[in-house]
């Protein structure tokens, strides 16, 4: 049991990495393409 709550906690850990680095991404982006806009 405890060695199943371990991996679930890596796979859950891993999505939200995935998600932060999504996000991260996007801000990025946003902030280069208003940079693109005024220039």
């Amino acid at each position: 049991m405890k060695f199943n709550y371990i991996k679930y906690g890596a796979y859950l850990a891993l999505i939200l990495v995935i998600l932060y680095v999504c996000i991260y991404i996007f801000e990025k982006g946003k902030e280069l393409g208003k940079a693109a806009a005024i220039n």
